[in-house]
């Protein structure tokens, strides 16, 4: 909700932390007017006044009004013939009817209109008062209500958006296991429309020797209450092939009653796959490993490297021969000892978990003396047992990208630079235009002050008027000079004159932060043919 003012925008309750209440008083009265401004205004609303039903429908199209005091005798109209023209423009302003009489016909036309209330001459100001506080009270908490539905509506939207964009299968099943919800991915990875897998049970898409282990799993997260992380999936897709998924599952609620499972599956069959193509290491080395485009390199328990393909020569620079059997692979890397430890904790951290590090991005120092940056995917290698045995990593050397995405980013940093000081350049300009006129006449009429009083004090206090104002004078002109920003031809200047000019610029800046300029320029330097502007910006940016 806007704070500015504009037609149809109220000012609430919580609004009038930081701006007032705004009401429009409606009554050919100026006397009766006034006094009732100046009450309203003393307890902080910000009023305006109108005269007639048409000067009150022109102020209602410029700004909207929480509240209108309307009299029903006015010199063009009625107050209740205002009603509906004021309610069509900010239906949201309460209209208060104030008259000298009231009759029983006239009170229920303008109630039927929609008037908030019909208040009798002469005024109960504490009536008013608290009429205007219940309006302003009620107001704001539909305000509230509807910013907390909207909030609600946001909020379910953005879930929504999640569910629906994740990568991952996301799900939920009731009780029997049938599918109740699923997201786009669950469509993209599996292949069957979003329809057909809501008539689905889970043993509909597994294997039938997997249904006594899913149905323990999912018997055991009603059971106890706790989530199930990690756990692996075999699913029968569409086409009658098998995907594998890594399974996290949870119990779906109402209040305390769990009324389902809802759960999130990865699918891992590609990295599945890549571990059993590690098992048969030894049969597509030569093949597969050493003519892969990716460096890869292979660790044993103590990190000492036991295979390292011809990516990784081609990378690092160093050849098979020089890191087989032993870990100095990783000083030779990572000289920085204190670098080096933080990656070897974190990467340790992920895999002690058994899980997989991915997209780890580090900078390595190759034999050739150059810096490259690769991005890791590294994951434990297991014995048929589950015995952990060592490690496989897979590098892309993204040093390029990481430097193209880094240029990219600078250059719109300097973009976003250039366009805002263009904008405060504009602002400045504005402002120094609007400041020169009344400027000018503080300064005429100090001038008129000193030439008509005798008094020497009181001469010296108009001088100082006069003085301070040509001193306001000469840094509007500057700032104005500065935010033209126009292309500039070389002419003489002082190097004093555009020092002096730069500093009044910030000369606030620099008394507020208590710094001193020093300044140690020769009185006899020569002129110099230069660009001003260009040099006050220099020195500025200093």
């Amino acid at each position: 909700m806007s704070r500015k003012g504009k037609a149809g925008e109220l000012v609430t309750k919580r609004d009038r932390m930081e701006e007032k209440a705004r009401i429009l008083i409606v009554d050919d009265d100026k006397s009766v007017s006034k006094s009732l401004s100046l009450i309203l205004e003393k307890k902080g609303y910000c009023t305006q006044w109108a005269g007639t039903g048409k000067e009150a429908l022109t102020k209602a199209k410029e700004s909207a009004f929480n509240v209108a005091l309307i009299d029903l005798k006015l010199p063009d109209t009625s107050g209740v013939e205002l009603v509906e023209p004021l309610k069509k423009l900010n239906p949201n302003t309460a209209l208060l009817i104030v008259t000298g009489y009231a009759s029983l016909d006239t009170s229920v036309e303008a109630m039927d209109k929609g008037v908030s209330a019909y208040l009798i001459k002469p005024l109960n100001m504490d009536e008013v008062l608290q009429r205007v506080e219940d309006i302003l009270t009620r107001q704001g908490l539909i305000e509230e209500k509807r910013q907390a539905e909207e909030a609600l509506r946001d909020s379910e939207e953005r879930y929504r958006g999640l569910f629906e964009n994740s990568s991952e299968f996301l799900f939920t099943l009731d009780l029997k296991g049938n599918f109740t919800n699923v997201n786009k991915a669950a469509v993209e990875l599996t292949g069957y429309t979003e329809s057909e897998l809501l008539e689905m049970n889970f043993k509909d898409y597994t294997p039938r020797n997997n249904h006594r282990k899913l149905f323990r799993a999912f018997y055991n997260v009603f059971k106890t209450g706790k989530p199930l992380k990690d756990f692996p999936v075999e699913a029968i897709i569409k086409d009658k092939t098998a995907k594998y998924f890594e399974t996290t599952l949870s119990p779906l609620k109402r209040g305390d009653e769990i009324i389902g499972l809802q759960g999130s599956s990865k699918d891992i069959t590609e990295q599945r796959e890549a571990e059993q193509a590690i098992r048969n290491l030894s049969q597509f080395r030569e093949s597969i490993i050493d003519n892969a485009n990716v460096w890869l390199d292979v660790l044993d328990q103590k990190a000492n490297i036991i295979l390292w393909n011809k990516a990784a020569e081609r990378i690092s620079g160093y050849s098979q021969e020089e890191v087989v059997g032993h870990d100095k692979i990783w000083e030779w890397l990572y000289p920085d000892e204190a670098y080096r430890n933080e990656l070897t904790e974190q990467v340790v951290s992920i895999l002690a978990k058994g899980a997989t590090q991915q997209d780890l991005e580090t900078t390595i120092h190759c034999k050739d003396g150059q810096q490259r940056i690769i991005a890791w995917n590294q994951r434990n290698l297991l014995n048929e047992d589950g015995k952990f045995i060592g490690s496989i990593a897979l590098g892309h050397d993204i040093t390029e990208q990481s430097r193209a995405q880094q240029a990219e980013t600078t250059l719109q940093a300097q973009l976003y630079q250039a366009q805002k000081l263009e904008s405060i350049g504009t602002l400045a300009s504005g402002i120094a235009h609007e400041i020169n006129n009344p400027l000018m006449g503080i300064i005429n009429y100090a001038q008129l002050i000193h030439d008509r009083i005798k008094d020497d004090k009181l001469k010296e206090f108009s001088d100082g008027i006069i003085k301070e104002g040509n001193r306001v004078g000469t840094i509007v002109k500057n700032l104005l000079s500065f935010a033209r920003q126009e292309k500039e031809a070389h002419s003489p200047a002082y190097i004093s004159d555009i020092i002096e000019a730069s500093l009044s610029l910030i000369g606030a800046v620099l008394r507020k932060d208590q710094i001193t300029i020093e300044q140690d320029i020769p009185d006899d330097l020569p002129k110099i043919k230069c660009r001003s502007q260009q040099i006050e910006q220099v020195i500025l940016n200093l």
